[in-house]
């Protein structure tokens, strides 16, 4: 899933210094991680890196909300179905979370949708909260749960 849905996102840049998303994140005053699982190829015995998971964080501007300079929002958390379970998930909420604090972040914001039940069960584990007021709908039947957390 993850490999698919972010297979453009994920390419890296001509110089193979970055990829595109992670550009995207940083231009935004943001960042973005990627999870990797390292096995190895028998065929040609070199170590292969498997995308396992990713996360972006970045300052938060919202269309939906007003928001300020020390909100920031996850992005484009997601873990490849064959690993979920394995704490990948709470590991990339922590990176983006230490992150976040260090740029001042006193509030995290987490947007999605609540019929993704694993993400909504991973956020309600990691200590973030609904906010009732800022969540909202996507089109006519898609209920967008805003999460968040206060960084203390």
């Amino acid at each position: 899933m993850v490999r698919s849905a972010l297979k453009s996102d994920l390419s890296l840049t001509k110089d193979k210094s970055t990829s595109s998303i992670r550009d995207r994140f940083i231009s935004e005053s943001g960042d973005f991680w990627v999870a990797f699982e390292s096995s190895r190829s028998y065929e040609d015995e070199q170590n292969c890196l498997n995308v396992v998971g990713c996360i972006g964080v970045k300052r938060r501007k919202s269309k939906h909300t007003e928001s300020s300079p020390s909100e920031y929002e996850i992005s484009r958390l997601a873990v490849d179905n064959s690993y979920r379970g394995a704490g990948i998930g709470k590991q990339l909420l922590q990176v983006a979370e230490v992150y976040s604090r260090s740029k001042g972040a006193t509030v995290l914001y987490a947007v999605t949708p609540s019929c993704l039940l694993a993400a909504n069960k991973l956020y309600d584990s990691c200590g973030y909260s609904i906010d009732d007021l800022k969540c909202f709908m996507a089109g006519e039947s898609l209920q967008m749960n805003v999460y968040c957390k206060f960084m203390m």
